[in-house]
C-alpha cells in the first residue's frame, strides 16, 4: 500500500548537534587544532564556501568539540542588518558591554585586552560566523587577534562566503596564509551524502525516485534539504514500502527550492545578477559574444560580471565556452525572470543571435520558446536558413515552418518555398 509521508515531516528538520554529514576531513582538522590549543598552542582557520554548503554547521560541530573538551568558547555571527554598527560582532561574541565614546582603535584595543584575559585563564576558541557580513572596526579586530595567535592559546575561527569585490576581507584571507593558518574551502558534497541528508530530512530512506533528484541539489546541503522539505510541502512524496518516494505529478524542482537558490545568489553585485540572468536564457553552456548579443553590451563591458560570477562558482570555465556549473543554478536565474517577459526575450535572443552570426539551432530553439506570433524577419530567416536548419534540427524546422504556413500574412513566393520543405522534412 502507498502511504502519504505524514504531515509533521513537511517541517524542516531541527538540525542535531554532532550529526553533521560529510565534512570528515575538514572536521578531523578541526579536531587536532582542539587538541593543540588545549596544549597552548595556536591557530587561526578561515572556512569559505557558496551560500548554503554548511559553513555554519561545519562550525557549530567544531564548537561543540571545543565545549566536550571544556575549552573555553566565544561565538559570534554576524549580521547583513548591522554591518554599521562598529565592533557589533565581536562585542556579542565576547559579551562585551556597549562603549559609544570610544573611537575604533580605543575600541579594537579594549577588545584585544578581553582576549588576552580570557586566554590567560585557559584555552580560548573565538569564532565569528558570516565575516562577510561584520562591520568594518569587528574585521580590524580579526586582523589583530590573528597577529595575537601566536602569543596566546587561541583558536581564531571565521567562516565567510566567497566576495569577490571585498579587497578588506581578501586581506583577511591572505593574512591567514602567511600566519601558517589554515583555509577550509567546502566543496560540493557527493551524491551519497545528499542522499544521507535526504533520509534525515524526511525521516525514511530515500527511494530510487527520490535518489534520482540528488544531482538537483548540486552537492548543497540546504539546497538538498529545501528540495526535500519543498517536495513534501507540496504533497510530492510518499512512502512505498518504507521508502520516500516522488509522486510522479510532483514537480521535480519545488518553488522553495528555485527560491533558495536565487537568494543565495543575492551577494552577487546587480550588474552580475542582470548578466547571469541573460545567460541563463541561453541554455547551460553560453558564449561571451552571445550575452554580448542578447544585452547590447560589449564582451569587455561583460567581462567583469561574468569573472565575478566565475569567482562566486556560479560560472566555470567550459573550453571556448562558460557553463553554469549546476542546471539548478541557470533555472533559478531563467526563473526569476517574470514569465509574461520570457518570450519576449527569448524572441530578442534569436535575431540578436543570429544578427550576430549565432548557430542556427540555438537561434530556433529560442523562436520556439518565443512568442507564438510570426513576423517578416521570422520567415525571411526560415527562408534563408531552411536547408541548415532542416539538417541540424529537423524536428525544430518542422515546428518553425507549421507556425509560420500558418500565419495570414505570409506572402506567397515565401508560403511556397516554406511548403516545399515541410513537405520534405515530413517524408
Amino acid at each position: 500500500p502507498v502511504a502519504e509521508v505524514p504531515a509533521a515531516v513537511a517541517a524542516p528538520p531541527v538540525p542535531r548537534r554532532g550529526r553533521l554529514v560529510g565534512r570528515d576531513a575538514e572536521l578531523a582538522l578541526l579536531r587536532d587544532l582542539l587538541d593543540a590549543v588545549g596544549e597552548g598552542r595556536s591557530a587561526i582557520v578561515w572556512i569559505e564556501g557558496e551560500p548554503g554548503i554548511g559553513k555554519s554547521a561545519l562550525l557549530d560541530a567544531a564548537l561543540h568539540e571545543a565545549r566536550a573538551r571544556g575549552h573555553r568558547v566565544a561565538r559570534g555571527s554576524a549580521e547583513e542588518l548591522s554591518s554599521r554598527i562598529p565592533l557589533h560582532v565581536m562585542r556579542r561574541a565576547l559579551r562585551l558591554e556597549d562603549a559609544p565614546h570610544d573611537d575604533p582603535a580605543a575600541a579594537v584595543d579594549r577588545v584585544l585586552d578581553h582576549v588576552r584575559r580570557l586566554t590567560a585563564e585557559g584555552p580560548l576558541v573565538l569564532a565569528v560566523d558570516h565575516l562577510q557580513w561584520a562591520d568594518e572596526v569587528s574585521l580590524l579586530a580579526w586582523e589583530r587577534l590573528a597577529a595575537l595567535t601566536r602569543w596566546l592559546p587561541l583558536l581564531l575561527v571565521a567562516t565567510a562566503r566567497p566576495e569577490p569585490g571585498r579587497r578588506d576581507l581578501a586581506r583577511l584571507r591572505r593574512g591567514v596564509s602567511t600566519r601558517a593558518g589554515h583555509l577550509i574551502r567546502l566543496t560540493p558534497l557527493p551524491p551519497s551524502d545528499i542522499e544521507q541528508i535526504f533520509s534525515r530530512t524526511v525521516g525514511v530512506p530515500p527511494g530510487a525516485t527520490l535518489r534520482s533528484l540528488a544531482p538537483l541539489a548540486a552537492g548543497n546541503p540546504l539546497y538538498a534539504r529545501e528540495l526535500v522539505t519543498g517536495l513534501v510541502a507540496e504533497d510530492g512524496v510518499r512512502v512505498v514500502d518504507g521508502l520516500a518516494e516522488v509522486d510522479a505529478r510532483a514537480d521535480d524542482m519545488p518553488r522553495s527550492l528555485l527560491d533558495t537558490v536565487r537568494a543565495s545568489l543575492d551577494h552577487l553585485s546587480p550588474g552580475a545578477r542582470e548578466a547571469l540572468r541573460y545567460a541563463a536564457l541561453l541554455g547551460d553552456e553560453f558564449a561571451v559574444t552571445e550575452v554580448a548579443a542578447v544585452t547590447g553590451r560589449t564582451p569587455f563591458d561583460l567581462m567583469a560580471d561574468l569573472e565575478e560570477a566565475v569567482a562566486a562558482d556560479v560560472l566555470v570555465d567550459a573550453g571556448s565556452e562558460l557553463a553554469f556549473r549546476q542546471p539548478v543554478l541557470r533555472r533559478a536565474l531563467a526563473g526569476s525572470i517574470p514569465a509574461a517577459l520570457r518570450p519576449t526575450l527569448h524572441r530578442h535572443a534569436a535575431q540578436a543571435l543570429a544578427d550576430n552570426g549565432g548557430p542556427v539551432t540555438r537561434v530556433a530553439d529560442h523562436l520556439l520558446a518565443g512568442p507564438p506570433e510570426v513576423d517578416e524577419w521570422l520567415v525571411g530567416w526560415l527562408v534563408a536558413h531552411d536547408a541548415e536548419l532542416s539538417r541540424q534540427a529537423p524536428e525544430a524546422a518542422r515546428e518553425l515552418v507549421r507556425r509560420a504556413l500558418a500565419s495570414h500574412r505570409l506572402p506567397p513566393a515565401q508560403r511556397a518555398t516554406l511548403a516545399a520543405l515541410l513537405d520534405g522534412l515530413d517524408r
